[in-house]
């Protein structure tokens, strides 16, 4: 019995921590530096802004995600364990495109990109794709894959691996926290559809990378630091 108990302490611990490794990483890597910057002389434009930003979120997603492989191997365990790189069914990658989709269709919509933000291919647009990726693959292994299954391991039901992983999700993303928990629904149901496969929700999360940023952290950016 004492053995349950610890495990499942344990396992708590882990779903919790991402979380909170997350907050502090990101008062400390992104909102910190930027927060120098802004009260110092020195000057840094929108973009410059928003390339550190992206630089400091995929440097975050890249520990904790190190974190998370790391508990994995000691548990003799891998990625793969997670869904990476399981087949899944056409149903399930058709609807990972159709939600990508939708996602990026909406952010459009709410705030209004034009046409050649989306569609200019330069220095920015790369940086933001490149790191983007690095930031959807992370958040998608971290946020669905090991905290759903580690919830999956605990014998909770579906509706507790969707509201516990959405809720952690939501956390992370403060101001548009309601927003995040509707989608961390959406793509821990799509992650549960697809037999625990993380092909289609990665799918999902890159194709919004592809059309939406940088333009979108750098939305963020500019509100919250009055440029």
């Amino acid at each position: 019995m004492t053995g349950i108990h610890s495990f499942r302490a344990k396992t708590w611990l882990r779903l919790i921590l991402p979380a909170v490794i997350y907050s502090l990483l990101f008062a400390l890597i992104v909102i910190f530096p930027l927060y120098i910057f802004h009260i110092s002389e020195i000057s840094l434009s929108l973009q410059s802004a928003t390339s550190v930003s992206l630089l400091g979120f995929a440097l975050i997603e890249l520990i904790i995600l190190a974190l998370v492989v790391y508990w994995l191997k000691k548990d003799g365990r891998s990625l793969k364990d997670l869904g990476l790189g399981k087949p899944t069914t056409r149903k399930a990658l058709a609807l990972g495109v159709l939600v990508g989709l939708l996602w990026a269709g909406g952010i459009v919509a709410d705030l209004g990109f034009k046409a050649e933000q989306l569609l200019t291919l330069d220095q920015f647009k790369l940086w933001g794709i490149l790191t983007g990726i690095v930031i959807a693959f992370s958040e998608e292994v971290i946020f669905r894959g090991f905290l759903i299954t580690e919830l999956k391991r605990l014998k909770y039901n579906v509706w507790i691996q969707l509201l516990v992983s959405s809720l952690l999700f939501a956390f992370i993303h403060g101001p548009t926290a309601p927003f995040a928990f509707v989608l961390g629904i959406i793509l821990g149901g799509l992650y549960i559809f697809s037999r625990y496969s993380l092909t289609p929700i990665i799918v999902a999360h890159i194709l919004v990378i592809l059309l939406v940023e940088p333009y979108l952290v750098m939305e963020s950016v500019a509100e919250f630091y009055k440029f």
